[in-house]
């Protein structure tokens, strides 16, 4: 890189000399532009469609989860090495056999990646996949592209059964999980999409907080969560699209029924919210988030040669298809009135029918998180004093719907 810098600055010190010279310019002839040249880019060819990616910077490699396998890849998208993940019951996957976990011989499970996380403080890789109900592996990685070793599951026979399962974490439905590292220890705040299957035979839970054992082999029996009610199971889906943490909260993006009673209510998106530094769920929270396009009016002319407005349209996007986490530069920051250093929630968000089927039109959003807990933190002050209209706690397929306290009219 040197050598090339010190080569251009040569050639431009020639080109000054002539230019006085002569006391002209050099003429440069214009040449079409070629729209056929073929550029050659590094690429990495998975084995399968990709369901998660993460990003290991210290050790310079991408991990690349797809069906049954796990690929990790370096700087130049070549491939270092490969953990074959499934299927359960074949003799690819060697890590399969560390769980001591039901299955039957005849049957060969597929593993989908649900979950691909990394702590960078021990350099574990854990996974989470659709088969044996969900249970977890970490994997310890190693530095200049040697394969992780080695690979330990999160499951304990004798805590867990068919009844009561806290190891069991991913659903094959949808999984998002974040990861939150507090001293030595890490948390993970797992969001599931359930349905009656899910949550009864090795059940996993909607929302729920899990920690790591000490002993690297399973959580916390004391799982906290909450759970879509038993009879919406099988007709409220609650579809999990990401997940972040600030300094305060973990949050889950979702789509779901505006209600759970009315199998044909409109979708909409929601955030939930919950603190970071605690287990309990009494202090969830969730908001509806909406992408709005309000045009300009515009004018026209009528037929009569006047001027005429065109009808105004006010779009509402109502579903969210993919989401960042971030912060905004000067500009954007400006025009949302907020500070470089804000944290805002990107989305770009579609329009849905009752059905569910999205428009081809879609629209980028950006949510401020100050003005998100700002909402947040109004609509539970709207709960707690007395007011006009009646409101309720929502949440209700989580709980039985109520109405807020001072709705309820002390006994006599």
């Amino acid at each position: 890189m040197v050598h090339w810098t010190t080569q251009w600055g040569t050639y431009l010190w020639v080109q000054t000399l002539l230019a006085f010279a002569t006391a002209n310019c050099p003429s440069v002839v214009p040449s079409a532009t070629n729209f056929s040249v073929v550029y050659t880019m590094p690429f990495f060819q998975a084995r399968n469609p990709i369901q998660n990616i993460v990003n290991n910077s210290l050790y310079q490699e991408v991990y690349v989860a797809s069906q049954n396998v796990i690929e990790a890849v370096n700087r130049s998208l070549e491939k270092v090495w490969e953990l074959p993940t499934g299927p359960v019951g074949g003799p690819e996957c060697q890590i399969c056999n560390l769980c001591d976990v039901d299955k039957d011989p005849s049957f060969l499970e597929n593993t989908d990646n649900q979950v691909l996380l990394l702590d960078t403080l021990f350099m574990y890789l854990y996974s989470c996949g659709s088969s044996q109900y969900g249970v977890c592996y970490f994997h310890q990685l190693k530095a200049n592209g040697e394969p992780p070793s080695p690979s330990k599951c999160l499951y304990r026979r004798e805590s867990n059964s068919a009844a009561y399962c806290p190891d069991c974490l991913a659903s094959g439905l949808g999984t998002k999980v974040t990861m939150v590292e507090e001293g030595q220890t890490v948390y993970f705040f797992v969001a599931v999409t359930v349905n009656d299957s899910v949550t009864q035979r090795y059940g996993r839970k909607s929302l729920s907080v899990r920690r790591p054992l000490a002993t690297e082999d399973g959580f916390y029996s004391d799982v906290r969560g909450l759970t879509v009610l038993p009879g919406l199971r099988r007709t409220y889906s609650i579809r999990y699209v990401y997940s972040f943490f600030t300094q305060e909260f973990v949050y889950f993006l979702s789509v779901q029924r505006e209600s759970p009673e009315q199998e044909s209510s409109p979708l909409q998106t929601r955030l939930g919210r919950l603190p970071r530094n605690e287990w309990e769920m009494k202090r969830y929270r969730e908001v509806v988030l909406e992408c709005r396009f309000e045009p300009k009016r515009r004018r026209r002319r009528s037929s009569g040669g006047g001027v005429a407005g065109e009808p105004y349209r006010d779009v509402v996007y109502n579903v969210v298809q993919a989401a960042h986490f971030g912060r905004a530069g000067r500009e954007l920051a400006a025009q949302l009135g907020a500070e470089e250093e804000d944290d805002i929630l990107y989305g770009v968000f579609a329009v849905s029918d009752d059905d569910g089927a999205t428009e081809d039109n879609s629209a980028l959003c950006a949510f401020p998180m100050d003005n998100v807990n700002t909402a947040i933190d109004d609509g539970v002050d709207d709960c707690c004093k007395s007011g006009p209209e009646q409101l309720s706690r929502g949440l209700c397929h989580f709980q039985p719907c109520e109405s807020c306290p001072h709705e309820v009219s002390p006994d006599p």
